[in-house]
């Protein structure tokens, strides 16, 4: 026996819940172009559904037009996702499965009042999947991007925090406490302030060292992370190999992660195991992100044919090799910087 309609939508939408797209080869404009094909079938079919429901055709022949179609549009949609970078197949599939949803909420719904909010949502959808851009390099380049502001808070709180000797902000007088309370720990914090000072409380020399080696590492951070957004975007679209965009963002976002790993070991009291550890993973990845805005630049001006049109293509040959030496020299000397800023400040580290 054909199962109903409904019961399709509904076991492809589990299926799509709980299963991954196979990757395959992507052609973003042809892709696109697919895409929006079957999301407007959908589209037109919406109507009849409604229109059924309303008695005005034959129910059972419209919805399963209409579940036919919605089984291409999934299809095709899953085929592209398995073609794209992880940032933008969850997009696309997360709109996917709002398509689907919606569908099958119009399909089931028994309401004539409620019918037309099911089809608006339907609509929608399938507006957006219509127009979605499939850009492997857009979507990393901003993927990327979205961790420069947390390395740049990072950066700064630091800094902030080397500059005032290592002590700690209280905030506790910003609760709703009355206002004998609120005198209470001020006058109990200035007497603990002074009893700190008089025990030389706050960075020792050999801590600043250690927080000022990390914050010039969380510097180099937010200047490669933003040259390697920079870098990235300017490739045109599904140019750049999947392996090498993926690392791109696996590595950025262990980056940030290191990061506050590491500020937070540089904060007054230190201990040396947590500076050793942290500093240390933080200047691995440093080095790794390094590399990668190595490669994407040996990759944009070695070779042409990842240009759109002969005019980008030119204009590419025309960049001379002393803007690639330049560039890569660049890289070299950030890596080779990390690396003797790490190893001083697990010297210091080490220090009694």
């Amino acid at each position: 026996a054909v199962e109903e309609p409904a019961v399709r939508l509904r076991r492809l939408l589990a299926e799509l819940c709980s299963s991954n797209a196979a990757a395959a080869p992507i052609d973003g404009d042809a892709d696109a172009a697919l895409l929006a094909a079957k999301a407007r079938a959908v589209y037109d079919a919406g109507p009849c559904v409604a229109a059924s429901k309303q008695g005005l055709c034959n129910p059972v022949e419209e919805e399963e037009a209409f579940a036919r179609s919605v089984e291409e549009l999934v299809a095709c949609g899953r085929a592209c996702a398995g073609a794209l970078c992880s940032p933008i197949a969850r997009q696309l599939t997360a709109l996917l499965k709002s398509a689907l949803a919606a569908a099958l909420a119009l399909v089931e719904e028994v309401d004539n009042a409620r019918v037309p909010t099911h089809l608006g949502l339907v609509w929608d959808c399938c507006t957006r999947l219509s127009q979605f851009v499939m850009n492997n390099v857009g979507a990393v380049a901003d993927e990327i991007a979205k961790w420069a502001p947390s390395l740049r808070d990072a950066a700064d709180e630091l800094q902030s925090n080397i500059e005032s000797g290592g002590g700690e902000d209280d905030f506790d007088d910003f609760d709703d406490d009355n206002e004998e309370e609120v005198e209470e720990k001020d006058k109990e914090s200035g007497e603990l302030q002074q009893e700190e000072e008089e025990e030389g409380a706050g960075y020792s020399e050999r801590e600043k060292r250690v927080a000022q080696g990390v914050l010039s590492l969380v510097k180099l951070a937010c200047v490669s992370t933003r040259n390697l957004e920079n870098t990235v975007r300017g490739f045109p679209r599904n140019s750049l190999p999947h392996a090498f965009l993926q690392r791109c963002v696996a590595v950025t976002a262990e980056l940030a992660a290191k990061t506050d790993d590491a500020c937070l070991s540089s904060y007054h009291p230190q201990s040396r195991a947590e500076v050793k550890s942290s500093v240390s993973a933080f200047g691995l990845h440093l080095s790794q992100q390094l590399a990668l805005l190595k490669e994407a630049y040996v990759t944009s001006y070695s070779h042409n044919d990842y240009a759109d049109d002969a005019a980008s293509a030119s204009a590419s040959a025309s960049v001379p090799d002393e803007a690639w030496g330049r560039d890569c020299r660049a890289v070299d000397a950030y890596t080779r910087k990390a690396e003797d800023i790490v190893q001083d400040v697990l010297v210091a580290a080490a220090e009694p």
